[in-house]
């Protein structure tokens, strides 16, 4: 018993710190204007230990800002064209052969039509095993 009493004490004193130390930097434990602690009767009485859970603490915000881009007058670098005069050397003749006709041959198959008076037969040796 003596244990969970001496716990006790020290969550209830700890809680006790903390709660000063926000009303003397803040001003007030809650953002209504109310000055003091609700609930709270002493550092004996386990019925106000509920009420140390439903206090609202300060929470600190953070604004962030953001850069944004402004317009602003940039100068343009337009490039002109102009005519830039080279020196070349004088140029000397180069025989260059003038173009002549070449005459391709091709040759096409046609038959030969002739007339022949009379038949006449055509031997052919071909080979032949016996």
């Amino acid at each position: 018993l003596n244990v969970v009493f001496t716990c006790v004490f020290v969550y209830m004193w700890a809680q006790a710190v903390v709660l000063g130390v926000c009303v003397v930097v803040f001003g007030s434990v809650r953002g209504d204007g109310w000055h003091g602690y609700h609930g709270y009767h002493g550092y004996h009485g386990y019925q106000d230990h509920e009420d140390l859970q439903e206090h609202h603490h300060h929470v600190k915000t953070v604004t962030v800002t953001k850069k944004v881009p402004v317009p602003y007058p940039v100068t343009v670098y337009k490039k002109v064209p102009y005519t830039v005069k080279v020196h070349v050397d004088k140029p000397y003749p180069v025989h260059v052969p003038k173009p002549y006709p070449v005459y391709v041959e091709k040759k096409v198959p046609y038959t030969v039509k002739q007339y022949v008076p009379q038949p006449y037969t055509v031997y052919k040796k071909i080979p032949y095993p016996v």
